[in-house]
């Protein structure tokens, strides 16, 4: 009611790229360069000359295992050759692989990301990388990435996650990452992909792999027991008996050893003393014990501790009977002795394999490459058990020194693709006409990933804008992508034909030599085939060897012709107003302060002006036409007023609706006064914006500035300043500063430094005024209004008030003005017949405009414990043109809290009547200069007259400010006003007067003035 009654791991398989099938046999070594020194060719899109293998060997036959070892490596080495020097470049591989930009859209995909997820380049290239996680992980994402960008955390990070594939459905993933976006070949942060899903499937089946665990104990074929650290057994499985005979009852609590042979007891207790004295090693050991019908047995025991784990208590000892498995080993080594000893020296797999029989034997390196045990592969032929489509040949070739050999891919037990190389030679028959077959096996992935990744990486620079070269110490070029051989030419094959780069690389590579850096950056500008001119700047890598000592050298290339037009473009729009135009505050003060230095150093005591041109009621102009149209009609008054203007003049588009106009010379040109006369003249003919007449008027302050003596930032406050007091003292018109407004202008500052040290209620003080109805004579609340006490003087609100609101001061002291208010009131209201008292409080446009007005009304009033419809807030007719929309808006919400509202010195503003039926108001306030006149003049009383005519009509109450005579208050009743407050009955007082007086039966004003 208003103050009057109212009537949101661990990495999981790998993804892997497409298959590729070899070719069906080696292609033949490459002919090494005159010189043995590195080729001179120009490397050139697809022509990157690799390296080629050759099985062959100097001596005929096969190939002893050291000269297998060695040419492997040294095939390797020659293979992975060019591929380091283009990692080296990006410095990042993946099996999936994605590079996004600086705003997560992704730049780049590898052909295995696109194999792996499905999505095409073309509809993944520039797509938010978060589209592709599932919305739940999202959030994730974005804390990766922040990672990435900031590099805030040590190591690398990592994120598991659900991405979504082509088909639309998810998969496990986990990403990780690195921030290459100084990279100029990369510029970007570049993404693994590994497959996650089965770790995440693996969860789930966690718990149905406990329930199989105590299955498995009592059916497995190993026995497991514990021991305290005395080795006292505290626990053993049901295997045992099985084992030893002997039944778990009958050990536990006896020494864990009794059942070994007497020899083999104390290294069982050492492995025990072992195993407790470092719990996180795992202690092996063979020992012999004595089945209970007196057989020897061999067991293998397995022995880790457990003493702190709580279900555990002791030492977990796992036993495996061996004994079968070590006569069988004993058996192996005894008749196959020989070929271990060479299988065990040799790094490739080797095997037999009879044409009958199957494979007859492998060796240890063999079941490595492959994964598959021997008992898993003897017995079987080649093609059963590696898979393979192409076939060795079934006959011994003619020449003893051919070999047959084979390139393909292989799937391992545990999924993993890997790529073999396979050569072989078929024996001649023997006696009995069986043929064999002996050859090897090597693990060539890695070569066929460096193969891999050289043709991806040259089709990456083949499709970059940017120039990408390699040359080696000399000068000599090694490789150019296809951006450079189309801009420097296909025959350069030395630095020398590219005479900017000549220039800039003696210095390059002195400068990373002698200073040990491995990167410089710097700017030049190329002159191509075209002959046209190309900025651009380069990044030069020194890559070294692992001596340290630098065998190549890469540059990056990239044209910045579009960054230096878009830095002169952006250097032009910060010192120019995009609307206008014209020179912004920037180009302004560096224009004033060029002019007053360039008068101080000709002495020549020319006064540089300023005129300050702010366009009266502009807002309303925004707010009924809209801002579409208030942006022309700001171009054509800049238009207007740069007419005017001589040529040692300057315009400036200071902001919002202000300009602000530079007088240079003012003893040679127009005096500034008639400056700004013109400029009045100028913008007093009407504007015609889409078919819309508009009349303005300007409010200018005019400031001269000394060169000598003012600083150019202060002119400009003065000019501001004049033209502030010319908007006050009633806009139209200009105003000159003067020593008058410096100390109005200091008065202010010192105003505005005491009020910050009474934000909080420091020497701040609410007096109130009490609120009657006019027929009954009955108190109805009271007006809170503001005083502050600043150097022993009472200062009333008119003085400070402004200050406050100009420098949104307002805002924490209308708080403060909102909490006392309504502690006051409640106060009050608990004095007996007291209740119903109202309080209006006093609310400024800042405080309705921010966003935590309502929340800190409703804070104020529950902390105060008063009944919101004894509140009203009162707001001034102003208040409501700063935003019709917005004021309507908080209003209504006002009135939805049951809070009352009020317009304030109703009749000074603009537009009156219409905003009483369009706001949700509940009082409307007549502003005291109308009450004044009420009984002397005829067209006040006609004002007053049809106010109160239209607010009865609209059901609104009434309040009469400033009833200072009888005449007055007789003449308000008569004219239908409800209620009312004025110095006739009493003025502000203070809490403590007011408070005496409502417990006592009447009140009256110590300022004389009438009883109630």
């Amino acid at each position: 009611m208003p103050i009057l009654p109212a009537a949101e791991g661990e990495t999981g398989g790998m993804a892997t790229e497409p298959r590729i099938d070899g070719p069906s046999e080696f292609l033949p070594e490459a002919a090494p360069s005159e010189g043995g020194g590195a080729s001179a060719d120009l490397l050139v899109e697809e022509d990157l000359a690799l390296p080629r293998l050759s099985w062959s060997t100097a001596g005929g036959g096969s190939p002893s295992p050291d000269q297998q070892s060695s040419n492997g490596r040294h095939q390797l080495l020659h293979l992975q050759q060019p591929a380091r020097f283009l990692r080296s470049i990006v410095d990042a591989t993946g099996d999936a692989v994605i590079i996004v930009d600086g705003d997560l859209r992704i730049t780049w995909t590898s052909g295995s990301a696109t194999a792996y997820t499905g999505w095409s380049e073309d509809e993944a290239i520039g797509e938010f990388v978060g589209d592709f996680l599932h919305p739940e992980d999202v959030e994730e994402g974005i804390r990766l990435a922040t990672k990435l960008l900031n590099d805030d955390e040590p190591g690398d990070p990592s994120l598991v996650a659900r991405l979504r594939f082509a088909g639309g459905h998810y998969r496990w993933v986990q990403i990780s990452g690195d921030d290459l976006r100084t990279d100029p070949s990369v510029e970007g942060i570049i993404l693994v992909i590994s497959d996650h899903q089965s770790t995440m499937e693996a969860q789930a089946e966690l718990n149905a792999v406990s329930r199989r665990h105590a299955a498995l104990l009592r059916h497995s074929s190993d026995c497991l027991f514990v021991a305290s650290g005395d080795m006292t057994i505290t626990y053993v499985s049901p295997a045992l008996e099985g084992m030893l005979g002997w039944r778990p009852v009958e050990l536990i609590g006896s020494r864990s050893a009794q059942f070994l042979l007497e020899r083999d007891r104390g290294a069982m207790a050492n492995a025990h003393r072992l195993a407790i004295l470092d719990p996180s090693t795992t202690q092996v050991l063979e020992v012999r014990a004595a089945h209970k019908n007196g057989d020897l047995r061999w067991l293998e025991v397995t022995m880790t501790a457990q003493l702190d784990d709580h279900d555990v208590r002791g030492v977990i000892s796992n036993l495996r009977d061996v004994t079968e498995r070590n006569q069988l080993v004993r058996e192996l080594e005894d008749s196959n002795e020989s070929l271990r000893n060479l299988a065990f020296s040799s790094s490739t797999g080797l095997f037999e394999e009879d044409f009958r029989r199957g494979i007859t034997s492998v060796n240890t390196r063999f079941e490595v490459i492959t994964g598959l045990s021997a008992d898993q592969i003897l017995g079987r032929n080649w093609r059963s058990v590696m898979g393979s489509t192409l076939p060795f040949l079934s006959v011994a070739p003619t020449d003893p020194d051919d070999q047959e050999k084979i390139r393909f891919q292989f799937e391992r037990p545990d999924g993993r693709i890997i790529w073999l190389d396979a050569r072989s030679t078929v024996l001649p028959p023997n006696s009995d006409g069986a043929r064999r077959r002996i050859g090897g096996i090597e693990d060539v992935n890695d070569v066929v990933e460096a193969e891999t990744s050289t043709r991806r990486f040259a089709e990456v620079f083949n499709n970059t804008d940017d120039l990408v070269l390699l040359f080696d110490p000399n000068g000599v070029i090694t490789y150019a992508n296809r951006a450079a051989a189309a801009t420097l030419g296909h025959d350069v094959l030395d630095l020398n034909d590219v005479p900017e780069l000549a220039d800039v690389r003696e210095g390059v590579e002195l400068d990373l030599i002698e200073g040990g850096g491995s990167h410089w950056r710097g700017e030049t500008t190329l002159r191509g085939l075209s002959g046209k001119d190309m900025p651009v700047s380069l990044k030069v890598m020194a890559h070294r060897d692992f001596r340290g000592e630098i065998s190549f050298f890469s540059v990056v290339a990239r044209d910045i012709s579009e960054r230096i037009a878009l830095e002169g473009s952006l250097a032009l729009q910060a010192r120019h107003d995009p609307l206008t135009g014209l020179p912004n505050r920037v180009l302004l003060l560096e224009r004033l302060e060029h002019v007053c230095e360039l008068a101080r150093l000709e002495g020549s005591g020319e006064r540089i002006a300023l005129l300050f041109v702010d366009i009266d009621h502009f807002k309303v102009i925004n707010d009924s036409l809209g801002h579409s149209l208030g942006d022309e009609l700001l171009r054509e008054i800049g238009a207007r007023i740069q007419g005017t203007m001589g040529p040692a003049d300057m315009v400036a588009r200071f902001g919002g609706d202000e300009f602000v106009v530079l007088c240079g010379h003012t003893h040679a040109g127009p005096d500034p006064l008639d400056i700004a006369r013109n400029i009045e003249k100028e913008l007093e003919v009407p504007f015609h914006v889409r078919d819309q007449e508009i009349h303005i008027g300007v409010s200018t302050g005019i400031a001269f500035a000394d060169p000598d003596r003012d600083d150019p930032g202060a002119v400009l406050r003065d000019a501001d300043t004049a033209m502030y007091e010319a908007k006050t003292a009633g806009r139209g018109q200009w105003v000159v500063f003067d020593e008058n407004l410096r100390r109005l202008a200091v008065d202010r500052q010192e105003t505005e430094t005491a009020l910050r040290r009474s934000r909080n209620g420091e020497n701040l003080e609410l007096r109130y005024q009490p609120v009657f109805d006019l027929a009954t004579r009955r108190l109805l609340g009271f007006e809170a209004l503001l005083r502050w006490w600043h150097l022993g003087e009472l200062i009333p609100p008119e003085r400070f008030v402004p200050v406050a609101e100009d420098t949104g001061l307002i805002v924490p002291i209308g708080n403060w003005v909102m909490g006392e208010a309504t502690r006051q009131a409640a106060l009050w209201q608990e004095l007996s017949g007291r209740e119903g008292l109202g309080i209006a409080v006093n609310v400024s446009a800042r405080q309705l405009q921010r966003p935590d007005f309502l929340a800190t009304v409703a804070e104020h009033v529950v902390h105060a414990d008063l009944d919101p419809g004894t509140l009203t807030v009162e707001i001034t007719e102003s208040v409501v043109l700063e935003d019709t929309a917005h004021t309507a808006s908080v209003l209504t919400a006002l009135k939805d809290m049951n809070v009352g509202v009020a317009v304030d010195d109703f009749g000074t503003g603009y537009s009156s009547l219409t905003y009483l039926h369009k706001l949700p108001f509940d009082i409307v306030k007549l502003d005291r200069s109308f009450v004044a006149g009420v009984t002397d003049s005829e067209q006040k009383r006609a004002i007053v007259t049809a106010v109160l005519g239209l607010t009865n009509a609209l059901g609104l109450q009434s309040i009469a400010e400033g009833i200072e005579t009888e005449r007055q208050l007789t003449e308000l009743m008569r004219l239908g006003c409800n209620s009312g407050q004025g110095h006739l009955v009493a003025g502000a007082l203070t809490a403590e007067v007011i408070s005496d007086m409502l417990q006592g039966d009447c009140w009256d004003d110590p300022e004389g003035g009438r009883r109630v």
